[in-house]
């Protein structure tokens, strides 16, 4: 600073940075809150049904969870195999629909909530974006869709600074 000064493109490098961290900040303790939401609802709902070894389990859940749309099928998989050759098919069903239900609770009530407040955008754009993502790079895509959106919508934000960009455009043809 003492040998260059401070510039305005200095600084709006340094805004822009810390909005980025601000905004992947904020994803990143979404995931960590949501993936332990999970967790814990899946180790009560195992504990009320019996289920052995619901702590580990539960676990998986919650780690599973940071993978879009396949991880928390993938972690249902051992829990219900456990149940089937442990218990009885009959509580194998029970577990499948333990999951069924916390995974529509997620979809539905959870995410939304915690993700709109914790980066700030609209379930349906989430969603758009995780499509999006699962369908240009499969399960990675998926894994980095809304970090990919925050940071494209990061720079869209520092290059218009709050002006809208199609009034820019009109004014520039006019």
């Amino acid at each position: 600073e003492w040998i260059f000064g401070k510039t305005d493109a200095e600084k709006r490098a340094q805004h822009f940075n810390d909005r980025l961290e601000f905004e992947l900040g904020g994803w990143v303790r979404g995931e960590l809150l949501l993936m332990t939401i999970i967790g814990v609802l899946t180790y009560c709902g195992l504990i009320v049904l019996g289920i052995p070894y619901a702590l580990p389990l539960a676990i998986i859940a919650g780690l599973l969870e940071a993978v879009p749309n396949i991880g928390p099928t993938i972690s249902a998989v051992p829990s219900i195999i456990l149940a089937f050759f442990s218990i009885s098919p009959a509580m194998a069903l029970a577990v499948m629909f333990l999951y069924i239900l916390i995974q529509q609770l997620e979809n539905n009530l959870i995410v939304p909530r915690i993700m709109a407040s914790a980066v700030n955008i609209s379930p349906l754009i989430a969603i758009l974006a995780l499509a999006a993502g699962l369908r240009l790079g499969g399960i990675q895509g998926a894994v980095l869709a809304i970090p990919t959106f925050l940071f494209i919508r990061a720079v869209v934000r520092e290059f218009f600074q709050g002006k809208n960009p199609l009034r820019t455009l009109d004014h520039e043809v006019m």
